[in-house]
């Protein structure tokens, strides 16, 4: 019984720890690259083809968890002084005109004054409950591209008014974002020249059948102890 017990927590620990593994893509030439001004925001595509850390799996469902971005000089554009969210929509948003309810999937946790960061620095947004499923069709683009707009709020009353004024760093070499998984997001669409210095990790979201196998592992671990003989 005791082999049965040691068995079954092995399994529950297996399916608990395996799919909570962390993906991290990171695009950065060293925080000091070109500052990009009148941005919008920008897009990322979570596509298995692309250099995240481990590889993503095309099909499975990963959970947001933070997006770093490295603030440049102020002087690169005329910053608004609230402090912004990041507004998350899916592959089917359309820029800033007409109905964009549908694609939209929510916020970022917090919002952050980017005049009062210094020039350079790394700057963190959190998530939660904000899910994107992985594709592997290679290009920017697909069903994995998620955009991500300055907000003012999170009623979305002044949807894309802080769109076109906060500055952050781009790769310097102007590569083709195609080769990255991510570009900047400006002036209505996305700049396929210009990658911005990005830093996002996701984590997997386990599937009900896996979750379902936590739970009947966990109630044989409890069943066993409770037919372990009493010494």
């Amino acid at each position: 019984m005791r082999m049965h017990m040691r068995i079954a927590t092995l399994f529950a620990v297996l399916l608990l720890a395996g799919p909570a593994s962390a993906a991290t893509l990171t695009l950065t030439d060293g925080g000091d690259g070109l500052p990009y001004g009148d941005t919008s925001g920008f897009v990322v595509d979570f596509d298995a083809t692309y250099a995240w850390s481990p590889s993503l799996v095309a099909g499975q469902t990963y959970s947001i968890e933070s997006i770093s971005i490295w603030e440049a000089s102020d002087s690169a554009a005329t910053p608004n002084n609230t402090p912004v969210y990041l507004s998350v929509f899916d592959s089917t948003f359309a820029g800033f005109t007409g109905d964009t309810s549908g694609s939209h999937l929510g916020f970022s946790d917090n919002a952050i004054d980017h005049t009062a960061t210094p020039d350079t620095s790394k700057i963190t947004y959190t998530f939660t409950g904000i899910t994107v499923t992985a594709d592997n069709d290679g290009a920017l683009g697909g069903s994995g591209l998620v955009y991500f707009t300055w907000d003012d709020n999170t009623t979305r009353n002044n949807f894309g008014t802080s769109g076109g004024v906060h500055p952050y760093q781009r790769i310097d070499s102007n590569p083709p974002a195609a080769d990255y998984g991510a570009a900047v997001f400006a002036f209505g669409a996305i700049q396929t020249s210009r990658v911005p210095e990005i830093e996002i990790t996701v984590r997997p979201v386990p599937e009900p059948s896996t979750l379902a196998l936590f739970g009947l592992s966990s109630l044989g671990v409890l069943a066993t102890r409770r037919r372990k003989p009493q010494g």
